[in-house]
Protein backbone atom coordinates (compact mmCIF):
# COMPACT_ATOMS: atom_id res chain seq x y z
CA UNK A 1 0.00 0.00 0.00
CA UNK A 2 1.51 3.42 -0.77
CA UNK A 3 0.66 5.81 1.55
CA UNK A 4 -0.76 9.58 -0.37
CA UNK A 5 0.46 13.21 0.58
CA UNK A 6 -1.88 13.59 3.69
CA UNK A 7 -2.38 16.96 5.20
CA UNK A 8 0.92 17.66 7.49
CA UNK A 9 2.31 14.56 6.43
CA UNK A 10 3.87 12.31 3.93
CA UNK A 11 1.61 9.28 2.32
CA UNK A 12 2.27 5.70 3.14
CA UNK A 13 2.32 3.19 0.86
CA UNK A 14 0.70 -0.49 2.02
CA UNK A 15 2.64 -3.52 2.07
CA UNK A 16 1.27 -6.63 0.33
CA UNK A 17 0.81 -4.96 -2.07
CA UNK A 18 0.01 -7.23 -5.48
CA UNK A 19 2.02 -7.19 -8.77
CA UNK A 20 0.66 -9.63 -11.28
CA UNK A 21 2.98 -9.56 -14.11
CA UNK A 22 2.40 -12.37 -17.11
CA UNK A 23 5.66 -12.90 -17.62
CA UNK A 24 5.51 -12.76 -21.59
CA UNK A 25 8.26 -11.18 -23.42
CA UNK A 26 6.66 -10.41 -26.72
CA UNK A 27 9.14 -10.13 -29.64
CA UNK A 28 6.48 -10.23 -32.41
CA UNK A 29 3.68 -11.96 -33.93
CA UNK A 30 4.76 -15.79 -33.43
CA UNK A 31 4.82 -15.32 -29.40
CA UNK A 32 2.11 -13.17 -29.60
CA UNK A 33 -0.08 -15.43 -31.19
CA UNK A 34 1.66 -18.13 -28.21
CA UNK A 35 0.30 -15.54 -25.40
CA UNK A 36 -3.64 -15.27 -27.20
CA UNK A 37 -3.55 -19.06 -26.74
CA UNK A 38 -2.81 -18.70 -22.83
CA UNK A 39 -5.40 -15.89 -23.18
CA UNK A 40 -8.23 -18.18 -24.75
CA UNK A 41 -7.95 -20.44 -22.48
CA UNK A 42 -8.02 -18.02 -19.05
CA UNK A 43 -11.00 -16.05 -20.89
CA UNK A 44 -12.47 -19.93 -21.39
CA UNK A 45 -12.42 -20.52 -17.23
CA UNK A 46 -13.55 -17.04 -16.33
CA UNK A 47 -16.76 -16.97 -18.57
CA UNK A 48 -17.14 -20.03 -17.64
CA UNK A 49 -17.17 -19.20 -13.69
CA UNK A 50 -18.82 -15.72 -14.10
CA UNK A 51 -15.96 -13.35 -13.78
CA UNK A 52 -15.71 -12.37 -17.07
CA UNK A 53 -18.53 -10.39 -18.93
CA UNK A 54 -19.09 -9.77 -22.31
CA UNK A 55 -16.58 -7.10 -23.83
CA UNK A 56 -14.32 -7.40 -21.42
CA UNK A 57 -10.56 -8.25 -22.21
CA UNK A 58 -7.57 -9.09 -20.50
CA UNK A 59 -6.85 -5.55 -18.86
CA UNK A 60 -10.16 -5.90 -16.74
CA UNK A 61 -9.13 -9.82 -15.93
CA UNK A 62 -6.27 -8.72 -14.82
CA UNK A 63 -7.68 -5.51 -12.70
CA UNK A 64 -10.08 -7.38 -11.30
CA UNK A 65 -7.65 -9.49 -9.90
CA UNK A 66 -5.18 -7.64 -7.92
CA UNK A 67 -8.08 -5.44 -6.85
CA UNK A 68 -9.52 -9.10 -5.21
CA UNK A 69 -6.31 -9.58 -3.40
CA UNK A 70 -5.90 -6.21 -2.37
CA UNK A 71 -9.02 -5.56 -1.01
CA UNK A 72 -8.61 -7.15 2.33
CA UNK A 73 -6.08 -4.19 3.04
CA UNK A 74 -8.41 -1.93 2.84
CA UNK A 75 -9.58 -0.16 6.14
CA UNK A 76 -11.54 3.08 5.29
CA UNK A 77 -15.40 2.60 4.86
CA UNK A 78 -16.79 1.87 1.06
CA UNK A 79 -18.00 5.19 0.54
CA UNK A 80 -14.42 6.53 1.58
CA UNK A 81 -12.15 3.93 -0.67
CA UNK A 82 -11.45 5.90 -3.94
CA UNK A 83 -9.86 4.07 -6.81
CA UNK A 84 -7.79 5.86 -9.79
CA UNK A 85 -7.13 3.30 -12.17
CA UNK A 86 -4.56 3.84 -15.21
CA UNK A 87 -3.70 2.16 -18.88
CA UNK A 88 -1.33 3.78 -21.50
CA UNK A 89 -3.83 2.63 -24.08
CA UNK A 90 -7.01 1.72 -22.29
CA UNK A 91 -8.54 -1.77 -23.72
CA UNK A 92 -6.89 -1.89 -26.59
CA UNK A 93 -8.21 -5.12 -27.56
CA UNK A 94 -11.82 -4.48 -26.96
CA UNK A 95 -10.93 -1.28 -29.37
CA UNK A 96 -9.34 -2.77 -31.85
CA UNK A 97 -12.28 -5.97 -32.09
CA UNK A 98 -14.74 -2.70 -32.65
CA UNK A 99 -12.34 -1.06 -35.46
CA UNK A 100 -11.88 -4.15 -36.95
CA UNK A 101 -15.48 -5.12 -37.20
CA UNK A 102 -15.90 -1.38 -38.83
CA UNK A 103 -13.53 -1.77 -41.33
CA UNK A 104 -15.10 -4.98 -42.31
CA UNK A 105 -18.73 -3.79 -42.47
CA UNK A 106 -19.11 0.06 -41.78
CA UNK A 107 -21.44 -0.74 -38.58
CA UNK A 108 -19.97 0.22 -35.26
CA UNK A 109 -21.24 -2.22 -32.34
CA UNK A 110 -22.76 -0.50 -29.43
CA UNK A 111 -20.48 -1.82 -26.82
CA UNK A 112 -17.91 0.94 -28.54
CA UNK A 113 -18.40 3.71 -26.22
CA UNK A 114 -15.91 4.96 -23.92
CA UNK A 115 -17.65 2.78 -20.98
CA UNK A 116 -15.91 -0.10 -23.11
CA UNK A 117 -12.62 1.82 -23.01
CA UNK A 118 -11.44 3.74 -20.02
CA UNK A 119 -14.25 3.90 -18.21
CA UNK A 120 -15.00 -0.01 -18.06
CA UNK A 121 -11.69 -0.22 -16.28
CA UNK A 122 -12.70 2.12 -13.74
CA UNK A 123 -15.91 0.22 -13.26
CA UNK A 124 -14.26 -3.10 -12.52
CA UNK A 125 -11.92 -1.72 -10.27
CA UNK A 126 -14.56 0.21 -8.15
CA UNK A 127 -16.56 -2.65 -8.16
CA UNK A 128 -14.03 -5.08 -7.44
CA UNK A 129 -12.60 -3.22 -4.29
CA UNK A 130 -16.53 -1.93 -3.16
CA UNK A 131 -15.41 1.45 -3.53
CA UNK A 132 -18.16 3.72 -3.89
CA UNK A 133 -15.55 7.39 -3.40
CA UNK A 134 -14.93 8.77 -6.37
CA UNK A 135 -13.47 7.17 -9.32
CA UNK A 136 -11.18 8.44 -12.29
CA UNK A 137 -9.16 6.95 -14.87
CA UNK A 138 -5.47 8.31 -16.34
CA UNK A 139 -3.78 7.58 -19.31
CA UNK A 140 -0.25 9.01 -20.04
CA UNK A 141 1.58 6.71 -22.35
CA UNK A 142 4.06 4.91 -20.58
CA UNK A 143 3.97 7.52 -17.22
CA UNK A 144 0.41 6.49 -16.54
CA UNK A 145 0.75 4.45 -13.27
CA UNK A 146 3.16 7.12 -11.87
CA UNK A 147 0.61 9.80 -12.64
CA UNK A 148 -1.94 7.64 -10.91
CA UNK A 149 -0.10 7.36 -7.98
CA UNK A 150 0.80 11.26 -7.89
CA UNK A 151 -2.72 12.22 -8.44
CA UNK A 152 -3.96 10.16 -6.58
CA UNK A 153 -1.54 11.52 -3.60
CA UNK A 154 -3.11 14.99 -4.34
CA UNK A 155 -6.81 13.51 -4.14
CA UNK A 156 -5.51 12.24 -0.41
CA UNK A 157 -4.07 15.32 0.58
CA UNK A 158 -7.10 17.52 -0.70
CA UNK A 159 -9.76 14.63 1.18
CA UNK A 160 -7.61 15.06 4.49
CA UNK A 161 -7.33 18.97 4.51
CA UNK A 162 -11.66 18.00 4.59
CA UNK A 163 -11.38 15.91 7.20
CA UNK A 164 -9.50 18.19 9.44
CA UNK A 165 -12.03 20.78 8.87
CA UNK A 166 -14.78 18.32 10.54
CA UNK A 167 -15.21 14.90 8.69
CA UNK A 168 -13.78 11.94 10.96
CA UNK A 169 -13.62 8.87 8.78
CA UNK A 170 -10.60 7.87 7.38
CA UNK A 171 -9.67 7.98 3.13
CA UNK A 172 -7.86 5.53 0.99
CA UNK A 173 -6.92 5.26 -2.39
CA UNK A 174 -6.18 2.24 -4.58
CA UNK A 175 -4.06 2.74 -7.79
CA UNK A 176 -4.95 -0.04 -9.88
CA UNK A 177 -2.95 -0.31 -13.11
CA UNK A 178 -3.28 -2.63 -16.23
CA UNK A 179 -1.58 -2.82 -19.60
CA UNK A 180 -2.52 -5.74 -21.85
CA UNK A 181 -1.70 -4.02 -25.84
CA UNK A 182 0.62 -6.93 -27.17
CA UNK A 183 -1.81 -6.85 -29.90
CA UNK A 184 -0.73 -6.51 -33.65
CA UNK A 185 -2.15 -2.75 -34.05
CA UNK A 186 0.47 -1.95 -30.88
CA UNK A 187 3.19 -3.57 -32.11
CA UNK A 188 2.78 -2.62 -35.38
CA UNK A 189 2.55 1.28 -34.59
CA UNK A 190 6.19 0.64 -32.31
CA UNK A 191 7.70 -0.74 -35.31
CA UNK A 192 6.41 1.85 -37.62
CA UNK A 193 7.94 4.47 -35.00
CA UNK A 194 11.25 2.68 -35.08
CA UNK A 195 11.76 1.90 -31.28
CA UNK A 196 10.66 -1.87 -31.30
CA UNK A 197 13.67 -4.57 -31.11
CA UNK A 198 14.17 -6.69 -34.11
CA UNK A 199 15.03 -9.05 -32.12
CA UNK A 200 15.82 -10.07 -28.36
CA UNK A 201 19.20 -8.95 -27.10
CA UNK A 202 20.39 -12.45 -25.76
CA UNK A 203 19.08 -15.79 -25.60
CA UNK A 204 19.25 -15.96 -21.64
CA UNK A 205 18.33 -12.81 -21.27
CA UNK A 206 16.12 -11.14 -24.18
CA UNK A 207 15.74 -7.49 -22.82
CA UNK A 208 18.48 -5.60 -21.28
CA UNK A 209 17.84 -1.91 -20.40
CA UNK A 210 20.30 -0.25 -20.41
CA UNK A 211 22.54 -2.23 -22.39
CA UNK A 212 24.30 -1.75 -25.72
CA UNK A 213 22.82 -4.67 -26.85
CA UNK A 214 19.74 -3.76 -26.97
CA UNK A 215 17.90 -2.78 -30.29
CA UNK A 216 14.53 -1.53 -29.09
CA UNK A 217 11.67 -1.90 -26.19
CA UNK A 218 10.23 -5.56 -26.02
CA UNK A 219 6.35 -5.76 -24.63
CA UNK A 220 5.21 -7.57 -21.58
CA UNK A 221 1.69 -7.62 -20.14
CA UNK A 222 0.27 -7.30 -16.51
CA UNK A 223 -1.78 -5.84 -13.96
CA UNK A 224 -0.69 -4.43 -10.69
CA UNK A 225 -2.38 -2.31 -7.52
CA UNK A 226 -1.47 -0.52 -4.09
CA UNK A 227 -3.40 1.66 -1.44
CA UNK A 228 -2.69 5.41 -0.86
CA UNK A 229 -3.43 5.75 2.70
CA UNK A 230 -2.33 8.01 5.64
CA UNK A 231 -2.91 5.91 8.30
CA UNK A 232 0.22 4.33 9.87
CA UNK A 233 -0.01 0.29 10.30
CA UNK A 234 2.23 -2.27 9.91
CA UNK A 235 1.54 -3.17 6.23
CA UNK A 236 2.65 0.23 5.28
CA UNK A 237 6.17 -0.20 3.11
CA UNK A 238 6.85 3.32 2.06
CA UNK A 239 6.04 6.34 2.35
CA UNK A 240 5.81 9.23 -0.64
CA UNK A 241 7.88 11.80 -0.11
CA UNK A 242 7.62 14.06 -3.55
CA UNK A 243 6.25 13.83 -6.88
CA UNK A 244 7.01 15.88 -10.19
CA UNK A 245 5.29 15.42 -13.53
CA UNK A 246 6.26 17.31 -16.71
CA UNK A 247 6.43 17.24 -20.44
CA UNK A 248 8.67 18.05 -22.82
CA UNK A 249 7.43 20.06 -25.59
CA UNK A 250 7.46 19.11 -29.64
CA UNK A 251 8.83 14.98 -28.29
CA UNK A 252 7.27 12.09 -29.57
CA UNK A 253 9.88 10.08 -28.59
CA UNK A 254 13.04 9.63 -27.08
CA UNK A 255 13.00 12.35 -24.24
CA UNK A 256 16.32 14.60 -24.23
CA UNK A 257 19.19 13.93 -22.01
CA UNK A 258 18.74 18.06 -20.33
CA UNK A 259 14.84 17.39 -19.90
CA UNK A 260 15.37 14.12 -17.99
CA UNK A 261 18.24 15.95 -15.88
CA UNK A 262 15.48 18.86 -15.24
CA UNK A 263 12.91 16.25 -13.86
CA UNK A 264 15.48 14.61 -11.69
CA UNK A 265 16.75 17.89 -10.20
CA UNK A 266 12.76 19.36 -9.75
CA UNK A 267 11.82 15.73 -7.51
CA UNK A 268 14.96 16.30 -5.72
CA UNK A 269 13.38 20.03 -5.14
CA UNK A 270 10.02 19.08 -4.04
CA UNK A 271 11.32 16.30 -2.45
CA UNK A 272 13.87 17.92 -0.14
CA UNK A 273 16.60 15.49 -0.20
CA UNK A 274 19.47 16.18 -1.74
CA UNK A 275 21.13 13.56 -4.30
CA UNK A 276 24.04 12.01 -2.14
CA UNK A 277 20.64 10.88 -0.14
CA UNK A 278 19.08 8.88 -2.60
CA UNK A 279 20.26 4.93 -2.68
CA UNK A 280 18.74 3.41 -5.25
CA UNK A 281 17.16 4.28 -8.76
CA UNK A 282 14.67 2.45 -10.30
CA UNK A 283 15.00 3.01 -14.06
CA UNK A 284 12.67 3.78 -16.75
CA UNK A 285 14.99 1.53 -18.62
CA UNK A 286 12.80 1.35 -21.88
CA UNK A 287 15.36 -0.59 -24.14
CA UNK A 288 14.79 2.15 -26.80
CA UNK A 289 18.62 3.56 -27.84
CA UNK A 290 18.02 7.20 -27.84
CA UNK A 291 15.62 7.38 -24.47
CA UNK A 292 18.03 4.60 -22.40
CA UNK A 293 20.98 7.13 -23.24
CA UNK A 294 19.42 9.94 -22.46
CA UNK A 295 18.41 8.43 -18.91
CA UNK A 296 21.32 7.08 -18.19
CA UNK A 297 23.69 10.26 -18.75
CA UNK A 298 21.02 12.70 -16.86
CA UNK A 299 21.16 10.13 -13.68
CA UNK A 300 25.40 10.14 -13.41
CA UNK A 301 25.07 13.39 -13.47
CA UNK A 302 22.38 14.34 -11.15
CA UNK A 303 23.43 11.20 -8.74
CA UNK A 304 26.68 9.92 -7.65
CA UNK A 305 27.93 6.61 -9.66
CA UNK A 306 29.73 5.42 -7.02
CA UNK A 307 26.98 5.21 -4.54
CA UNK A 308 23.80 4.87 -6.52
CA UNK A 309 22.09 1.73 -6.71
CA UNK A 310 20.33 1.01 -10.16
CA UNK A 311 17.67 -1.21 -10.50
CA UNK A 312 16.01 -2.18 -13.71
CA UNK A 313 13.10 -4.48 -13.89
CA UNK A 314 12.09 -4.70 -17.52
CA UNK A 315 14.44 -7.13 -18.07
CA UNK A 316 12.19 -9.64 -16.23
CA UNK A 317 8.74 -8.85 -17.75
CA UNK A 318 9.26 -7.00 -20.35
CA UNK A 319 7.75 -3.10 -21.07
CA UNK A 320 4.59 -2.69 -19.34
CA UNK A 321 3.85 0.83 -21.10
CA UNK A 322 1.61 2.47 -18.18
CA UNK A 323 1.91 -0.04 -15.73
CA UNK A 324 5.52 -0.15 -15.47
CA UNK A 325 6.19 2.70 -13.34
CA UNK A 326 4.28 0.68 -10.27
CA UNK A 327 5.51 -2.49 -11.53
CA UNK A 328 8.99 -0.97 -10.53
CA UNK A 329 7.89 0.51 -6.92
CA UNK A 330 6.12 -3.49 -6.22
CA UNK A 331 9.08 -5.30 -7.75
CA UNK A 332 11.71 -3.28 -6.02
CA UNK A 333 9.42 -3.77 -2.03
CA UNK A 334 9.66 -7.81 -3.14
CA UNK A 335 12.73 -7.64 -3.57
CA UNK A 336 13.90 -6.09 -0.31
CA UNK A 337 11.19 -8.40 1.88
CA UNK A 338 13.20 -11.32 0.46
CA UNK A 339 16.39 -9.52 1.71
CA UNK A 340 15.06 -8.40 5.26
CA UNK A 341 16.88 -5.22 5.02
CA UNK A 342 17.73 -3.53 7.80
CA UNK A 343 17.45 -0.28 7.35
CA UNK A 344 15.58 2.75 5.36
CA UNK A 345 15.91 3.56 1.71
CA UNK A 346 15.04 6.17 -0.50
CA UNK A 347 14.87 5.60 -3.56
CA UNK A 348 13.90 7.70 -7.09
CA UNK A 349 11.77 6.30 -9.85
CA UNK A 350 10.86 7.15 -13.14
CA UNK A 351 8.59 6.39 -15.86
CA UNK A 352 9.16 8.81 -19.41
CA UNK A 353 6.61 8.31 -22.02
CA UNK A 354 5.54 9.04 -25.93
CA UNK A 355 4.94 12.94 -25.88
CA UNK A 356 6.87 13.83 -23.77
CA UNK A 357 5.40 12.67 -20.73
CA UNK A 358 8.00 12.51 -17.57
CA UNK A 359 6.82 11.19 -14.10
CA UNK A 360 9.07 10.86 -11.08
CA UNK A 361 8.20 10.20 -7.36
CA UNK A 362 10.58 9.62 -4.38
CA UNK A 363 9.86 7.38 -1.38
CA UNK A 364 11.37 6.15 1.69
CA UNK A 365 11.44 2.44 2.33
CA UNK A 366 10.84 1.21 5.49
CA UNK A 367 13.14 -1.21 6.93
Amino acid sequence: MLSGLGAGQQPHLEAKTTCVAFNKISAGHTEWSALVSTRLRTQLQLKHSGLLKPGDDMACVGAAEVCAQIKPLFKAFPDKRHVISCSSRGLQEASERYLQGFVRDGQVSPKASPMTTAGRLSQVASTALDARGMSSFVSATCASSLQAVVQGSYLLQSRNIRKEAGAVQEEEVAIVASDFAVTPFVVGSLKSLGVYAKKPASTKQPYQPWSSSNQGMMLGEGSMATILTSMVSKSVFAELIGAVSLTQPSMSTGLSEEFVDLVLRRLLTDSGVSAEGVDVYLAHGSGTTKGDRSEKAAVYKVFSKNHLEVKTYKSKFGHLLGSSGLANILMYEAERGQSLSSKDVIAVCLSLGFGGQATAVCLRYFS
